[in-house]
């Protein structure tokens, strides 16, 4: 005993007869945890996850974190840890509960800013109204934003969609009409890629020669080979979209007729398909007898009217 530091109580000859319960070689009266192995830089105490930060002070002493945040991560380094953070791998404000800020604004048809708002956890822009008089343009600011072709737009409650256009930086396609508060979605134009005269005559030439079977959707044989002309072209612009859309004149039975336009304008599909054009770089339309081009009242009329157009878009 006149040779042990600690008569009193079992321990080891490297401690002098002291215990070291937990084996973290503090001796246990110099160890604030003498049952948790520690360090020594913190008495004896644990620091599990290494953040310099011991774990009875560590509200999350299983990751590595900050002091000011009492031990919790913060990984993009915005200010809100991790586990209050929506977005904890994209930088943003606490005012956007750590999400980066997107912010959509309206401009009117002068260019003037109207109001703007921030995209939400659920992707979308909420907006109280909108202006009822006037067409609205949307300009989108924001981290990697040019990757947006369309945004939600939510007015008073109601789903949107605004769209970009192809030829600059903004979302249209919304339209207020003076007479209604609500918002309504125009007719997605599409926009037409300018033609140089060789690739405009092959167009034309697939247009004039299609021909189909009496009230059928069979291609004539003699009309094949200005499409073969066309898939071919296609097939050297990758890029390229065609839009077809399916006629009839307006005899005989609407519903019938509205049927044969969409079988035909699929036949001229499914045949550039065939071809090897594939199947999503086609936009078909069908419309039966409502969109004349010609006067019904007479035969000539009437052949123009039947008809199956295309459009090389965008």
């Amino acid at each position: 005993d006149k040779d042990d530091g600690c008569p009193d109580e079992p321990g080891t000859p490297e401690f002098n007869g002291c215990p070291d319960r937990d084996g973290d070689k503090i001796i246990d009266k110099q160890d604030a945890c003498p049952d948790n192995p520690g360090i020594a830089e913190f008495n004896g105490c644990p620091d599990k996850d290494g953040d310099k930060i011991m774990d009875k002070e560590d509200d999350c002493p299983d990751e590595p974190g900050l002091p000011a945040f009492k031990g919790c991560p913060d990984r993009d380094n915005d200010g809100v840890m991790d586990k209050m953070d929506e977005c904890p791998d994209k930088p943003g404000p606490a005012s956007n509960n750590g999400c980066p800020v997107i912010k959509l604004t309206l401009i009117d048809s002068k260019g003037n800013s109207l109001r703007s708002a921030i995209q939400g956890k659920d992707g979308s822009f909420n907006f109280d109204d909108l202006p009822a008089d006037e067409f609205v343009l949307f300009n989108l600011d924001g981290e990697n934003t040019e990757v947006f072709t369309e945004v939600k737009v939510m007015v008073g409650g109601i789903a949107k969609k605004a769209l970009r256009d192809a030829k600059d930086k903004y979302f249209r396609f919304i339209v207020l009409k003076p007479a209604d508060n609500t918002l309504k979605q125009e007719d997605n134009k599409d926009v037409a890629i300018k033609l140089n005269k060789e690739e405009a005559e092959i167009l034309k030439k697939a247009f004039d020669n299609l021909e189909f079977a009496v009230a059928k959707d069979i291609i004539k044989p003699e009309s094949l080979t200005s499409l073969d002309e066309l898939a071919a072209l296609m097939l050297k612009k990758p890029n390229w979209k065609l839009k077809i859309s399916g006629h009839t004149d307006n005899q005989g039975d609407k519903a019938k007729n509205l049927k044969l336009s969409e079988k035909r304008a699929k036949a001229v599909q499914k045949y550039l398909v065939s071809k090897g054009v594939a199947a999503d770089r086609f936009k078909t339309e069908w419309f039966g007898s409502k969109k004349p081009i010609a006067d019904n009242k007479t035969e000539s009329g009437r052949q123009k009217n039947r008809r199956v157009e295309m459009l090389i878009i965008e």
